[in-house]
């Protein structure tokens, strides 16, 4: 594997320091704080990054590193000529940046420069980081993760029906085939964080069902109502709606009879007003004529009013003879009344007579003659008294037969219907039908609210049974995800722990002397075996002992790269036997070419004379 060192660095206005600096494989700089070991380091991120790790790349955080507003240029050169340029050229309030860079950033490189990032993140999010720097790619296929999801099995899982495991399983093998690329180790990381988003979800799910169980199970009782039970409240109210529905027609009925009654009451008194008005009558006619003691019936008038009145229609029909002689067309459309009229037009025949149509008919004057034929012009007079007479008496026969009517008294039955029910309290009858009806009504309402209750009752056991039934299935989804992600992470771990085991070597070169136990992993952190078997995470760890940890783990990775370049920036937490002894075991990697080129920041030079040092005094 070639090298890559940096062998130059030129800052021009960064923090206001101008400086050109020349880097050896091993190069440390020292200084107390302020004499500008930071700038270096700033302008080292700026160059091979594009960015700060704290400041970020918007050229409006940045504009802080510039000085007295003018531009600020960094370059950085390589061994084989590459170089990295970055500048930062203010513009009013904001600043613009730029970077160009013929080297390509490794993530390595990232961990060494901001260690925080790294250090800061949770146990997963660092296991990502390190299944990404270095992890065995070749593992990662579509075949081999699908098929490792395939072979998933949870307890009580079923393999047929509507929603049944196998074919849930095989849906996630799916997706695992759509998420993974092959020798791509960020697509597993990716694949992972989609599974457990989906278990978050069905997680999710799985509570709502339960909650929703649990309430219907609250409102259900422990003793529910039987079929039987249920049936017999069905049959009475069935029965109640039947006996009401009788009630009611009795109360229509009585309604009826009591309206006939009424009716028929008011018919009878009409009759007897309008017979003693008859009988009022009589008396002043008899008064008027002078004879006591006798009237005649209407009835009788009626037939002798009747008489005089055919006897008159029959003398007007000898009167009136007519026949056809020459049409003469009336002056006027409508002829006067009280004359017998010669008609030309059409006309229906009724079965008994014709019936004119209108707008069809003419009338004419010469229509008057006798029976022979001769005009009866003389007999106009006698004709026009018989008229008048005919419409007297047909007068006086409607006036009687109104009178008649009105003193006709009620027919058999309807008399002994009212001779019957005359003293009936129909209003009292209605009323208590009616409370009757009400007390049905009531017992009705609380039959019916029993009803609902039972319903209500039956639909949520109903509905509690369908829920525990999805929820069921949502439990043994949630295990099934649950496997399946297990199973990723630890395809993860194997991957990470493979790879580990490689670096840790690297770290135990570089805390040789200065952590007396070796480092170790556990599969999610680094930490060390105390002699009595007690295991110790790098979380606990001293300050230094940290320190050196972490370094060695930034050296260990820079050793899988393509950039072997490792940025210490810790090593002042080390007391000065302790940094002797790392810049020892850092030449050795040097030496043993797993690593080309180590730059160190610290408060007081090494005492060691293989290491270039660069001394920073404060201005």
């Amino acid at each position: 594997m070639s090298q890559k060192r940096i062998s130059k660095l030129w800052i021009d206005n960064l923090k206001g320091r101008h400086k050109e600096i020349h880097f050896d494989k091993n190069t440390v700089f020292c200084g107390k704080n302020g004499s500008g070991k930071t700038s270096v380091l700033d302008a080292i991120k700026l160059a091979l990054l594009g960015e700060h790790d704290d400041l970020g790349k918007q050229g409006k955080s940045l504009m802080q590193l510039g000085s007295n507003n003018s531009k600020s240029e960094i370059k950085l050169f390589f061994e084989d000529g590459d170089t990295c340029k970055f500048t930062i050229e203010p513009s009013g309030k904001t600043a613009k940046t730029n970077h160009v860079s013929e080297v390509k950033p490794d993530p390595s490189l990232r961990l060494n420069l901001c260690p925080e990032e790294f250090w800061g993140k949770g146990d997963t999010a660092r296991m990502e980081t390190l299944l990404q720097m270095c992890g065995d790619s070749s593992l990662v296929t579509k075949e081999f993760v699908s098929n490792c999801i395939r072979r998933v099995r949870v307890s009580g899982m079923t393999t047929e029906g509507e929603d049944n495991d196998l074919d849930d399983i095989n849906s996630l093998a799916d997706l695992a085939s759509e998420t993974i690329i092959d020798g791509d180790i960020a697509s597993l990381a990716k694949l992972e964080k989609l599974l457990a988003e989906r278990r978050a979800e069905r997680n999710r799910t799985q509570k709502h069902l339960k909650a929703v169980a649990n309430d219907l199970l609250d409102d259900i009782p422990l003793v529910q109502v039987t079929e039987e039970e249920t049936n017999a409240v069905h049959e009475q109210i069935h029965d109640l709606l039947s006996d009401s529905e009788k009630i009611g027609k009795k109360i229509a009925k009585e309604e009826r009879d009591m309206a006939r009654r009424d009716e028929l009451l008011d018919i009878h008194i009409s009759i007897l007003e309008a017979q003693n008005q008859q009988e009022i009558d009589d008396f002043l006619e008899v008064k008027e004529n002078g004879v006591v003691g006798y009237t005649v019936p209407n009835d009788e008038k009626l037939e002798l009013a009747k008489e005089a009145l055919s006897s008159v229609k029959k003398k007007i029909e000898k009167l009136v003879k007519v026949k056809s002689p020459e049409y003469t067309r009336l002056v006027d459309d409508s002829p006067p009344d009280g004359f017998m009229y010669r008609v030309k037009g059409n006309a229906v025949f009724t079965g008994s007579s014709f019936a004119l149509v209108n707008n069809t008919v003419s009338w004419s004057e010469d229509g008057l003659y006798d029976d022979v034929g001769n005009d009866v012009g003389e007999n106009k007079g006698e004709l026009s008294e018989l008229q008048i007479t005919q419409n007297k008496l047909e007068s006086d026969i409607n006036e009687l037969e109104e009178k008649n009517k009105a003193t006709q008294a009620l027919s058999d039955k309807d008399a002994r219907f009212l001779e019957e029910n005359m003293e009936v309290d129909f209003q009292a009858r209605i009323e208590e039908l009616n409370s009757e009806k009400e007390t049905l009504s009531v017992r009705l309402k609380e039959l019916q609210g029993e009803m609902y209750k039972i319903v209500n009752m039956r639909g949520k056991s109903e509905l509690r049974k369908e829920t525990e039934t999805k929820l069921g299935v949502a439990e043994r989804k949630c295990s099934v995800i649950k496997s399946i992600l297990s199973t990723i992470r630890d395809m993860q771990k194997d991957i990470v722990s493979s790879a580990v085991d490689d670096a840790l070597n690297v770290v135990n070169t570089v805390t040789f002397d200065i952590i007396k136990e070796r480092i170790g992993w556990d599969g999610k952190k680094m930490g060390r075996t105390l002699s009595n078997g007690v295991w110790v995470p790098i979380d606990t760890f001293s300050g230094a002992e940290k320190a050196v940890t972490q370094m060695g783990l930034g050296v260990a990775l820079a050793n899988r790269s393509n950039f072997r370049l490792t940025v210490l920036d810790e090593i002042s937490r080390l007391d000065k036997d302790n940094q002797r002894q790392l810049f020892r075991n850092l030449n050795a990697l040097l030496a043993q070419n797993r690593l080309d080129q180590y730059i160190g920041f610290c408060i007081e030079a090494p005492e060691d004379s293989d290491i270039d040092v660069i001394e920073f005094e404060k201005k």
